[in-house]
């Protein structure tokens, strides 16, 4: 037998040639392996790579490669293009957010070539076409019964995620230093909408300078399809736009000097952590402060007033401390979602930092469509590193016009300020109490209110200290938001760590600033926050409109009583907008709440607040009081109590699933040494027990291979893989059990069918089948009428707080453990119509497993009182969507499990009729069909 291989790459097999040995069968797919290889075309064919034809008039093709460069890459971290509609689903309309399309260049590989100047490069074009998603107006989840829970959300949490593509491509080509154009021709794999498999050709143009200046900042270029417009595989010119990444040449260093002259000094900043402060800092949104009577004409180079501008791709110089950058301009504070490259919302800039004035120094150009113009424009950025109520900005800055005041295109400076409210790292920053005699005058006959018996944060935690409401009615009904604490006596928060160690060993010099703490003990602690809300429609509240789009914010700082875990705050919030009054901030709101407990086995999960204006009702800008439901977070208390109890919960499925899988075991031992109680067993009650391990092992099979699909916003659940190891080895264990309990029931239906006098045990079955069906169907109807009759009785109260969906479903899945619990119901059925006697079950299996069956709600009832779990993914053993576990259910299920017990015991002592009345027996009687032999 011989192999030949067609024009098709297909093998054909010679039945005449003689057979192959094993060690010619290797050779002969080895030969086939590597004529497949070798007739396979090259990705750098001419065939592939047309760069002649389409490029050459950009770059010329060079005669020959050299050596690999290694630290020569082309990048484009971050970039926007348009067009190619067809590769791209458009983004809906109507979304709470969404980001614009995108793409990321980079060279993998970079040749020299013959040419001088010119070199080989091999790259990858990714292309997105944005993402948009909606934010759940619920702001926390909460489920009925003990099993509330709390889980803080940080942020607003999508909805609806919608990405809407990705294309790669593949490209090789050239690109010339010296004129800074590049050229490259490559192809993609894509599924079209309708799923075919789309294989795309392209060339990829770029003015790509080597050494860029302010005029020329920005790559610009196309993609363009090398096929036909009407080829399937055809898409539209994609134009490109992206911050030039490479060398930089500052020109306008003098004029920057030139405009800062005169303007505010900052704080000094040490050399060694200014470009990481001002790379930070400067990523931010400011929001934008105009003069007053400030018209577009006269106060914003855009012709109209935007409210924010962030700064992106900031790049410094740490030898000598010069800065480049753009600036974008936004009616949005949340992330500017829309164009990066608005047409006319854009300035680059550069400058640098002034070690004198201690102030970053800029000039900035108005740049349309990628064309930079009008460098007439100047920009000051200075650091401020004492906090307060009344000032949380570390940032400032102006934006002005460098133009005499009758010249066109002059306008009034624009001030700005940062928008972290005081949630900045920066070396040095301190915080002033300014309002804690007025908080301590209106607070001090409240010390002492509050429950004593239950634990509250420390204060020694800024991550306890967080909190999240909502608003169910008034004003702001339906609202909701978070606070995000900023500093606790002396120490301030700058994100997930306390100032002075972000910096890394040179934050010592320039580190936090010991204050002094003016009203500071063991119980009670100086805090400050910033209390964010997020209105679900637009209102106005106290004079002031609101609107569903923005933020409103309270800053905010008082006394944080640790004993009864009480927050007494006053509120600043901004007037900006208002008709009437001539005021910046209203500092007359009072701000009252309470923790919840950090104690483990505490039961309230959430507490109430209000936020209300201390000025009369006359005054413009009074409100009504605004009252709040607050949910607390996970306190490390519990978090360690809740860990431990994961772990011995863990441990506890393992032992139960062992020692079932012993039970079973030493029930087939019994049989066989007593093969004739086989038959006797009830096939319902082996079947209910065979189910109760086969359905979480075909609902849960993926878990053996794959990552478990719990809830993983609990990351502290999902620790180095500790938890995905033990289901993995809970399911093994499951394997075996069912394993066991199906061979049991295997051997039963076997001994008994095998018998013609046996007939009369079917039928004695069958009467135990329905007599239990209807039990159970009873059972279920009972269960949907009270699920219906609670889920009504929740949407006819209104003043109930939502649940969580809880459907009749997940009730049914609870009510099938009730019917594993009372599995010797069928057995004890089955005796009672065959009116048998014989010892079918070992008393260490019906025992046994009546025991491990109701020792999850002798622990329920222990955890009910010692833990409260907040975590919904945290139940592994009693959980309560896999049985009913309440106070009443947890006597009824152990005390129901061994009567069934006692019932087996004296059934097979005395006869399956002895556990009735007298007077039964004798009916019972003539259920035994007698069977006579032939």
């Amino acid at each position: 037998m011989a192999t030949s291989i067609d024009p098709k790459c297909r093998v054909r097999i010679s039945p005449t040639s003689p057979p192959l040995h094993h060690h010619h069968l290797h050779l002969h797919l080895l030969l086939l392996f590597l004529t497949l290889i070798s007739t396979a075309p090259s990705p750098s064919s001419s065939a592939d790579f047309p760069y002649s034809p389409n490029c050459d008039s950009v770059v010329p093709e060079p005669k020959s490669l050299r050596s690999p460069l290694t630290d020569h890459p082309l990048l484009i971290r971050s970039a926007q293009f348009d067009g190619g509609d067809r590769l791209f689903d458009p983004l809906p309309q109507f979304s709470n957010f969404s980001y614009p399309r995108s793409l990321q260049f980079r060279s993998r590989t970079v040749y020299e070539t013959s040419s001088h100047s010119v070199l080989r490069v091999e790259a990858g074009l990714v292309l997105r076409g944005g993402f948009s998603y909606s934010v759940n107006a619920s702001a926390v989840g909460i489920v009925e019964g003990r099993s509330l829970r709390r889980v803080r959300p940080r942020r607003p949490r999508p909805r609806a995620f919608v990405q809407r593509g990705r294309v790669r491509f593949d490209l090789r080509g050239y690109w010339s230093a010296a004129t800074g154009k590049l050229c490259m021709v490559g192809s993609a794999l894509v599924r079209s909408r309708e799923g075919n498999v789309l294989d795309l050709s392209a060339v990829l143009k770029l003015n790509y300078p080597n050494v860029s200046t302010i005029n020329t900042s920005f790559v610009s270029g196309t993609v363009v399809s090398l096929d036909g417009e009407n080829d399937p595989n055809y898409f539209d010119p994609i134009r490109i736009l992206a911050y030039s990444q490479r060398s930089y040449d500052y020109t306008l260093t003098t004029k920057a000097k030139a405009a800062c002259t005169g303007l505010d000094a900052g704080v000094t900043l040490g050399e060694s952590i200014l470009c990481p402060v001002l790379r930070e800092n400067m990523a931010n949104a400011f929001r934008l402060e105009y003069g007053n009577g400030c018209v577009a004409k006269n106060c914003s180079p855009f012709g109209f007033l935007p409210n924010f501008m962030t700064s992106s791709e900031v790049q410094c110089s740490k030898a000598d401390q010069k800065l480049r950058f753009y600036l974008r301009f936004s009616n949005l504070s949340a992330g500017f979602y829309g164009s990066e490259f608005e047409h006319d919302l854009m300035l680059v800039a550069e400058g640098f930092w002034d070690g004198v004035g201690n102030r970053l120094c800029a000039v900035a150009c108005r740049a349309v469509k990628g064309v930079v113009e009008d460098c007439t424009m100047g920009m000051s950025l200075s650091f401020s590193l004492v906090l307060s109520i009344k000032s949380r900005s570390v940032v400032k800055g102006g934006l002005f016009s460098t133009l005499d005041k009758t010249q066109p295109g002059y306008f009034g400076k624009i001030r700005f300020q940062d928008t972290q409210n005081g949630w900045t790292r920066i070396p040095g920053l301190k915080y002033e109490y300014t309002m804690i005699d007025h908080v301590r005058n209106s607070c001090g006959a409240r010390e002492g209110e509050g429950e004593y018996d239950y634990t509250y944060p420390d204060g020694n935690s800024f991550e306890d200290m967080r909190f999240t409401f909502s608003f169910e009615n008034g004003e702001m009904g339906g609202a909701y938001g978070h606070s995000e604490l900023i500093s606790i006596n002396d120490r301030i928060y700058g994100g997930y760590s306390v100032i002075g160690d972000s910096y890394g060993s040179n934050s010592t010099e320039y580190g936090m600033s010991e204050i002094k703490v003016m009203y500071s003990n063991h119980t009670l602690h100086n805090v400050s926050y910033s209390i964010r809300i997020y209105p679900l429609m637009d209102l106005k509240l106290g004079g002031v409109n609101l609107s569903r789009h923005m933020t409103f914010e309270i800053a905010a700082e008082g006394i944080y009583n640790a004993k009864t875990g009480s927050l007494c705050l006053v509120g600043c919030r901004g007037l900006k907008g208002h008709k009437v009054v001539t005021e910046t901030l209203d500092c007359e709101i009072r701000i009252d709440a309470r923790l919840p407990s950090s104690s483990a086995n505490s039961p309230v999960m959430q507490t109430n607040g209000t936020i209300r204006s201390t000025r009369k009702e006359t005054d413009l800008l009074y409100f009504k009081p605004l009252s709040f439901t607050l949910y607390g977070g996970l306190y490390k208390e519990q978090v360690v109590s809740t860990m431990w109890r994961i772990d011995f919960e863990i441990i506890m499925v393992l032992v139960s699933l062992c020692l079932s899988c012993i039970l079973i075991a030493l029930q087939l031992l019994y049989v066989k040494r007593h093969p004739d109680v086989l038959p006797s067993i009830s096939v319902t009650m082996l079947i209910i027990l065979t189910l109760g391990y086969m359905i979480p092992l075909v609902l849960n099979f993926e878990a053996l291979f794959f990552t478990s699909h719990h809830n993983k916003q609990n990351v502290l659940l999902w620790r180095g893989g500790w938890l995905e190891a033990n289901e993995v080895i809970v399911r093994v264990v499951t394997m075996v059990a069912f394993l066991l309990q199906f061979r049991l029931l295997q051997l039963t239906w076997s001994a008994r069918s095998g018998e013609e006098r046996n007939k009369g045990l079917w039928a004695g079955e069958w009467k135990c089948l329905r007599f239990c069906l209807t039990v159970y169907i009873i059972g279920g109807l009972i269960t949907w009428f009270v699920h219906w009759n609670s889920q009504k009785a929740s949407t006819t109260d209104l003043n109930s707080y939502p649940l969580s969906p809880h459907s009749v479903w997940d009730d049914l899945i609870s009510y099938s453990g009730v019917v594993l619990d009372g599995f010797l119901l069928p057995q004890i059925m089955l005796n009672l119509f065959w009116n048998s006697k014989v010892k079918s079950l070992a008393h260490s299996f019906y025992i046994g497993t009546t025991v491990i069956r109701a020792f999850p709600h002798i622990y329920d009832t222990f955890r009910s009182h010692i833990h409260v779990p907040m975590i919904s993914s945290s139940y592994f053993y009693a959980n309560p969507e896999e049985d009913l576990y309440s106070i009443a259910w947890d006597i009824i299920i152990p005390c129901g499990g061994m009567l069934f017990a006692l019932l087996i015991f004296l059934q097979q002592r005395f006869g399956g009729d002895r556990i009735l009345p007298s007077i039964f027996r004798r009916l019972s009687g003539y259920e035994k069909v007698p069977v006579t032999s032939g």
